[in-house]
């Protein structure tokens, strides 16, 4: 039996044969936010997979409604926004603490569309990775902590940073979008 599940550009899985007659596909969980029901985050209903609890990669792609109330301070192992229509902007003062490196992207805004991440942001692994497309833009308005490890922002579109960043390591810039 091969289970599959649609996964975001960028987020990888390998597959191993575990006995003559399977194949294993093994992936980090996957949570993705609709916004089916309301704005809650604690709310499994806006959830493809159900409420993050902690580690899980997360996706924000179409939604009805964005997140806007009860947003925890979590550690995720990465934020991709794939959405093709709607902007973001997700705010909140709670922390998101990340834990993927380069590949997937810590955070991966792999769409057009121009998101916001209005939130405090702390690195907790080699080579943290800040991803952009070509045509989208990415606006983090919270306080970067690079977890003293050095942050990369590989951008083909452009990235915003307005908060503060910290963190011993520094920041690179790769790509052919602007950083500003």
């Amino acid at each position: 039996t091969l289970n599959v599940r649609t996964m975001p550009p960028g987020f990888t899985g390998t597959i191993s044969t575990a006995t003559a007659n399977k194949v294993q596909l093994i992936v980090g969980a996957l949570r993705a936010w609709t916004g089916a029901v309301s704005g809650d985050w604690t709310v499994s209903g806006n959830w493809i997979g159900g409420v993050p609890a902690g580690g899980e990669n997360i996706a924000f792609g179409n939604f009805t409604n964005q997140p806007t109330s009860n947003i925890p301070a979590i550690s995720l192992g990465s934020i991709a926004l794939t959405n093709t229509t709607g902007s973001y902007n997700i705010s909140s003062a709670n922390t998101f603490t990340l834990t993927r490196g380069a590949v997937p992207p810590a955070i991966y805004n792999n769409t057009a569309q121009s998101n916001t991440l209005a939130v405090p942001i702390t690195f907790s692994t080699a080579a943290p990775t800040i991803r952009t497309d070509a045509s989208g833009m990415l606006t983090l308005n919270g306080a970067i902590s690079n977890g003293g490890l050095l942050l990369t922002v590989d951008s083909a579109g452009n990235c915003i940073i307005s908060g503060a960043i910290s963190g011993a390591a520094g920041l690179t810039k790769t790509g052919t979008g602007m950083m500003m």
